[in-house]
């Protein structure tokens, strides 16, 4: 990943996290309205980070519930925090919680009471935890991953400068971003956009040659 790319994204985070910290201070829920769960939400293609693609629906599906006050991920991905809105009693919340889960293919278990006091603790003061949308963060982070390695594995099939090779990962990385966010509905038009891209560093020929290369390469996973 290049190095203005990557002092870009610390900044948007940066900027994300100090402004969910004001928010958080500013209008801290009571701690028996936080419902804190361990959920299997980690990034594929960065295991440090949360998958924003995978927790943004679940998150959202969450904050349109009758008793649900606000919904969030931690970093990492691994904890999930829901605010109850006030007097929601725990058959409703049980009830709220299980019909967004089912509907989103989502288990989750209720985080320990010894872990609880510490989880809550970061929760409250704001540091790196996502509410809603702001998740889109985190996918940026993974199209910064997922395009790295889309231009390792095309430099191996094609010639570019390092200035080019950059270039090319910057633009692909905004079009990742796009489909993650949902900006681009599907695999295909992002396929097509990719396929866009690189016709403006390569001529048709080796632009054929690179796409029947990564029909089998899946940058989410692999590494080249």
């Amino acid at each position: 990943m290049n190095k203005t790319l990557l002092v870009g994204i610390a900044c948007s985070l940066w900027a994300a996290s100090v402004l969910a910290q004001a928010d958080r201070v500013a209008g801290s829920p009571s701690p028996d309205r936080v419902g804190l769960y361990e959920v299997p939400l980690v990034c594929p293609a960065d295991h440090q980070i949360g998958c924003g693609s995978a927790a943004k629906p679940i998150l959202l599906a969450l904050e349109q519930q009758s008793t649900v006050s606000e919904a969030w991920l931690n970093r990492a991905g691994t904890k999930m925090a829901v605010v109850w809105k006030q007097n929601t009693g725990a058959d409703a919340r049980s009830t709220t919680l299980k019909k967004v889960l089912q509907e989103n293919g989502l288990e989750v278990k209720k985080l320990a009471d010894s872990s609880r006091a510490e989880v809550l603790k970061t929760f409250l003061s704001g540091q790196g935890w996502y509410r809603g949308s702001d998740v889109d963060q985190l996918s940026k982070v993974e199209a910064g991953v997922i395009a790295g390695r889309l231009v390792r594995r095309i430099v191996q099939l094609g010639t570019l400068t390092d200035d080019k090779a950059k270039e090319l990962h910057t633009r692909l990385a905004d079009v990742v971003a796009r489909r993650l966010t949902g900006k681009l509905p599907d695999r295909k038009a992002a396929a097509e956009q990719v396929l866009k891209v690189l016709g403006q560093y390569f001529d048709k020929e080796e632009v054929r040659r690179i796409d029947e290369a990564l029909k089998d390469f899946h940058p989410e996973h692999d590494e080249p």
